[in-house]
């Protein structure tokens, strides 16, 4: 049996050098050390995974319900596709940055651009943010952090 952890420390646990350069690779880990079956997927790919599979509830836009779960022990991961290239996904953690959710990611845009418990405005631009769709799923390996 898998030990019951916070998302936060799942998250930190998961940022390897590998993951630091690896957006989809980072979520996917975090999801799969939790216990969360998660395919090897683009950040594209994976956000229509997770919007067609009826286990992960869809959150809309909604970033404050995206962070109460969070804390409520919910796996929630934050993506945006888009047809131009690879896109971006982020594991959401409790708590606010300012009016934003916090979140981890890995970039491929190199490791100096992986996101440690930040905000999520510092992942997408504030333009992008309003596209940005969250989904949440229940795991018995999470506990509250409440």
């Amino acid at each position: 049996m898998r030990k019951k952890q916070t998302i936060e420390e799942a998250a930190k646990t998961a940022m390897t050098p590998q993951n630091e350069i690896n957006c989809s690779g980072y979520v996917r880990t975090v999801a799969l050390d939790l216990g969360e079956y998660m395919p090897p997927l683009d950040a594209n790919e994976m956000v229509k995974y997770l919007a067609s599979n009826p286990s992960w509830e869809q959150l809309g836009n909604n970033d404050q319900m995206a962070s109460s779960l969070a804390a409520q022990g919910y796996l929630v991961i934050a993506g945006k596709a888009e047809a131009r290239d690879h896109r971006h996904v982020v594991v959401i953690i409790p708590g606010r940055a300012g009016r934003y959710a916090r979140g981890y990611w890995g970039s491929i845009k190199g490791a100096h651009h992986k996101g440690e418990g930040i905000g999520i405005d510092y992942a997408w631009t504030p333009h992008d943010l309003h596209d940005v769709q969250f989904f949440a799923i229940r795991l018995p390996t999470l506990v509250s952090s409440q």
